[in-house]
């Protein structure tokens, strides 16, 4: 049974569907790099630290808080699920991206040291 189609099988709405999907994709992309360096810049804690695979080697504390903003971050401004910012954090589970998120919002409530933090990524994102 053959299940690929060619592409003159699909109709233009699909076709130009799938390419508006493709490029928001590839700006995502590009805007969520540019928060990760964003929070680099802003944390002082290198990009790799920040995508370094769970369980490989564990930084300090510093470095946890600057991979929970990360995860704010995405999940505030690009709407990113838990699972695909997992796996851009270097292959974390939703659960613990959630846990991570909750910290950064309830601290921005009540730190202001987190709140500046958030502030100065947005800033340099935008930039």
């Amino acid at each position: 049974m053959r299940v690929v189609e060619s592409h003159r099988h699909l109709d233009r709405r699909t076709v130009r569907s799938a390419r508006v999907t493709v490029r928001r994709a590839a700006a995502a992309d590009s805007v969520a790099s540019r928060i990760v360096e964003a929070v680099a810049a802003v944390t002082g804690v290198g990009v790799g630290a920040l995508q370094r695979p769970d369980g490989v080697m564990r930084g300090p504390h510093g470095e946890s808080y600057a991979r929970h903003l990360l995860m704010w971050a995405l999940s505030e401004w690009l709407h990113m699920g838990p699972v695909a910012i997992g796996r851009l954090t270097g292959g974390r589970d939703h659960s613990t991206v959630a846990a991570g998120v909750r910290r950064i919002a309830m601290e921005r409530r009540t730190r202001h040291e987190t709140w500046t933090d958030g502030e100065a990524v947005r800033r340099l994102v935008q930039a």
